[in-house]
């Protein structure tokens, strides 16, 4: 018989209980900006990127006409569907962003987390990959559990709830492409598909972490896991299903309707789609924070199932890491569970831990791990060949550097009084002008969680200020006195653009909607087509912060095929940014990366020359 252990888990302590969703009627709806307000901040966000007051005049008056004649219908039929909408913009999003969108997802629309390796005193689980990967996929579940009983506090940031709407679509579901040009998410039960898949070596497999309602003691997951190690071992590798995945969509549609046609591949698809997560096996061993990366990232492309919105990836050397589909989530869900993984996972008792993953040679499980397998057809096999062909060559195009930076970190930043993640978006800025001579335009994403089904809406990092802090920064005769001012009057003003855009008054999603209001028949305002309009939202420069102690790798694509993906965090003690470009746009990731740290070094020397003596 197997002997469970007692689970530990601090989140299911009293003080941690908690209805999750018990703020979601409360939530306020995603307002509507006003016309007024989004003239005035999309007209103040051009002026860096004007060459003259001319050409700034000339682009207010056609703005202007836009406001006075086109745009007052759109905003009443904008303000109508608010009316009867919870969220308005959320009728239009995952399509607009995600699911009509044709570029493979993984290297273009994913993200993922890499996993700091567990302290000294946990190296027996931290280093061997089995037991790693009992522990990731036993505190994961517990995750779900809490999601189950719905005793997962609500997120409550500085006394304002956030929406928990993504948690209910975070596990059992999938995307899937639904036809030519439109892809869709297909979700089940978390009560009744008690299981996850482990991919091992090419090979899918379905482990059981619950018989019916109950749930297996962690000697059952590990043996389950054994066994598939042992089955996947003896086999050939497998036909690398999961490289379709990362092939275009409109590829994947027709390698999918191929695959289709076999009822064993319909019934191995439909239990990955069911499955909890997918967690990996995989023969890497990831040592320097770009390997790392790139093992988070994408690994080699085969080994996975990248349409899956949640997957976890055990290496050799017992680095783990996380990516995450887009299309249903951002990134602030993702990022507590991987908080609440990694957290419990560093409170483990070893010898506890190991005590409970035995089992007797001669024990027969009461559940066995199955072999989901795949009848590949000529054609599937083609496909297949096609994207192990396109996943070489996109990454083999995308150049990533990490700047990892233990001079300071969030702590320090606080002593300046000025806020962690706007003082590193002036660092880009910096960075970027040293080795540019100009600026970009420049994407953050703002979370709108605070309303009902909110996600993102884009800060626009590039202003007049943060303009005349690069420039007089780079000029010798500006004092450091000087250059500290404009540092921190740029700093304001991002934070005043950062606070608008979190609050649902950025102009990025409201243009958007307006647009989105034009009827079959009618021409959008010439604005919608101008050159300097497009331009500012352009986003040339993406970046996006995820911050956790936990986490030594973060990163995603550029989002132009000439731009910059900067992913970054601002840790307790560390600055990190994830540097990524596409080698064919002529770009160099260690020379940004090499700018960046000489304006972190600049900066903060010079931050610390103006502080005042304490006393």
């Amino acid at each position: 018989m197997f002997k469970r252990m007692g689970r530990k888990f601090s989140t299911y302590a009293p003080k941690f209980k908690g209805e999750t969703y018990k703020f979601q009627d409360q939530l306020p709806s995603l307002p509507v900006p006003t016309l007024e307000a989004t003239r005035a901040r999309y007209l103040k966000s051009i002026k860096p990127f004007v060459a003259s007051e001319q050409e700034y005049k000339e682009h207010e008056a056609l703005v202007d006409d836009f406001f006075k004649t086109q745009a007052p219908a759109l905003q009443e039929r904008l303000t109508e569907l608010q009316a009867t909408s919870r969220n308005w913009l959320s009728k239009y999003w995952d399509d607009y962003a995600y699911l009509q969108y044709n570029d493979p997802v993984v290297p273009y629309v994913s993200y993922y987390y890499g996993h700091k390796p567990l302290p000294h005193e946990l190296r027996s689980i931290g280093k061997n990959q089995l037991y790693k990967t009992v522990a990731i996929i036993e505190k994961v579940t517990d995750f779900i559990e809490l999601l189950k009983n719905e005793t997962l506090p609500p997120e409550v940031i500085r006394g304002t709830p956030y929406c928990m709407k993504s948690f209910q679509v975070m596990f059992n579901n999938s995307r899937y492409p639904k036809e030519l040009g439109q892809d869709s998410n297909v979700f089940y039960s978390l009560e009744e598909n008690g299981f996850v898949v482990v991919i091992k070596n090419n090979h899918f497999f379905k482990l059981y972490t619950h018989k019916g309602q109950e749930r297996l003691p962690s000697s059952e997951v590990h043996k389950q896991l054994i066994d598939i190690v042992r089955i996947a071992n003896g086999l050939p590798k497998g036909k690398a299903v999961g490289a379709l995945t990362t092939l275009p969509r409109d590829q994947w549609f027709h390698a999918y309707q191929e695959l289709n046609k076999s009822p064993i591949n319909v019934a191995s698809i439909t239990d990955i789609h069911k499955s909890a997560f997918i967690i990996t096996l995989e023969d890497e061993q990831p040592v320097t924070y770009e390997d790392r990366a790139h093992f988070a990232w994408h690994g080699n492309g085969e080994n996975r199932f990248f349409d899956k919105p949640i997957q976890f990836f055990v290496a050799k050397n017992g680095y783990s890491a996380f990516i995450a589909e887009h299309s249903k989530m951002d990134g602030t869900p993702t990022l507590l569970l991987n908080e609440v993984v990694n957290r419990e996972l560093h409170k483990l008792n070893p010898q506890e831990f190991l005590k409970s993953l035995e089992f007797g040679i001669s024990e027969q499980g009461s559940v066995e791990a199955r072999h989901l397998r795949f009848e590949v057809s000529p054609v599937v096999e083609s496909a297949i060949a096609d994207a192990k062909a396109n996943f070489k060559s996109e990454i083999d195009n995308h150049d990533v550097s990490v700047f990892h930076y233990n001079k300071y970190g969030k702590n320090q930043i606080k002593q300046f009084k000025t806020s962690p993640d706007a003082f590193i978006q002036m660092i880009i800025q910096l960075g970027f002008y040293k080795m540019s001579g100009t600026v970009w335009p420049t994407y953050e994403a703002a979370s709108t969680r605070k309303f009902y089904g909110g996600r993102t809406e884009a800060t626009r990092s590039v202003s007049e200020e943060s303009l005349r802090f690069v420039q007089n920064w780079e000029n010798p005769s500006v004092s450091d006195a000087q250059r500290a001012a404009d540092f921190q009057e740029a700093v304001k003003s991002h934070m005043e653009y950062i606070r608008a855009a979190s609050n649902g008054e950025g102009c990025d999603r409201h243009l958007l909607g307006l647009k989105f209001q034009l009827k079959d028949g009618e021409k959008p305002h010439p604005l919608f087509s101008d050159p300097l309009f497009n331009y500012s939202s352009t986003w040339l420069i993406s970046t996006s912060q995820l911050s956790s102690n936990y986490h030594d790798a973060y990163g995603w694509s550029e989002v132009n095929p000439i731009g910059w993906g900067l992913a970054y965090q601002v840790n307790n003690d560390f600055l990190h940014i994830n540097v990524c470009t596409r080698r064919s746009s002529g770009n160099d990731s260690k020379t940004l990366r090499f700018y960046l740290e000489e304006a972190a070094t600049e900066i903060f020397e010079v931050l610390i020359k103006q502080q005042k003596p304490k006393l």
